[in-house]
């Protein structure tokens, strides 16, 4: 399903953590390269935890963090545990995209569901579609929920120095 995940429309595929990724239906669905990584949207931070690698005091520091933004429309990147499946991050790059989005009721069946794997709503390559109509147009197949929007940031913790920009769709 969609929902509006502030200025950029966001796609949940459930069930990634199983043995039989389902992130493929993502790439399919936006004919995507499998080359390019996923992100994981969560309720909070903590069932996201698993799948990073940190020291105590970088946690503390990304909880600092967050606390000033989540839930919201920043997406941050960090080093990616070995928990990580592959098709999530195909490049193996070390580093993984997190958010916890604004919307109620994405929050709330990520509560129920745990961690999902999501990207931006759009054709990979396309311009990002900017309403439900033109979601609901483009993938007829797909559940939407509405939402307000706003610009997405992301803040790229796992470089030193830090990279912060508006994010890539």
């Amino acid at each position: 399903f969609f929902f509006s995940s502030r200025r950029r429309h966001t796609r949940l595929q459930g069930d990634w953590s199983s043995d039989v990724c389902s992130s493929d239906l993502i790439y399919q669905i936006k004919q995507r390269s499998s080359t390019k990584p996923l992100i994981l949207m969560a309720a909070s931070l903590e069932p996201l935890l698993p799948y990073l690698a940190g020291q105590e005091a970088e946690l503390e520091i990304w909880r600092a963090v967050v606390q000033g933004y989540w839930p919201g429309a920043l997406t941050l990147v960090l080093p990616a545990s070995d928990r990580l499946p592959a098709a999530i991050n195909p490049m193996g790059t070390g580093s993984l995209g997190l958010r916890v989005p604004a919307h109620p009721l994405a929050r709330y069946i990520l509560e129920r569901s745990g961690p999902l794997a999501t990207t931006s709503v759009n054709r990979s390559g396309s311009p990002p579609l900017q309403t439900m109509a033109d979601i609901q147009a483009q993938f007829p197949q797909v559940f939407t929920l509405t939402g307000e929007a706003i610009t997405e940031i992301y803040a790229d913790l796992a470089t030193d120095p830090p990279e912060i920009g508006r994010a890539h769709v």
